[in-house]
């Protein structure tokens, strides 16, 4: 779990960091189908990012269907093959019924400002 401004985490503790409950349950909730270990997790302002070892984010959005949202990230991953994969920078599965992924971590669309 990745913080910035929040106290760091220490065995025992109690969380009472909303961020860090949110990064938390999105770990709780993470399916095997995953191609590749999670090396982070992170909220902010109730938006979870989840960052796989290669560097993918999957922008899970805020905490709703997290399991669900979960399940279509290793689904859509999982269909992929490794080089197609590697060359996304982000998978956005923040409204499970339309996953969207790109190369560029600015998700705004092409031509946008």
């Amino acid at each position: 779990v990745w913080t910035t401004s929040e106290p760091d985490l220490a065995p025992g503790a109690v969380v009472e960091s909303e961020n860090i409950l949110l990064a938390l349950q999105a770990l709780r909730r993470l399916p095997r189908g995953l191609p590749e270990r999670v090396d982070t997790a992170r909220a902010s302002y109730g938006e979870i990012t989840v960052v796989l070892a290669g560097g993918l984010e999957i922008r899970l959005g805020g905490p709703h269907q997290l399991a669900l949202k979960l399940a279509v990230a290793a689904r859509v991953l999982g269909s992929m093959a490794a080089e197609d994969r590697a060359a996304l920078d982000y998978l956005d599965v923040s409204v499970p019924e339309k996953a969207v992924g790109g190369s560029t971590l600015n998700s705004q669309l092409e031509g946008e400002t």
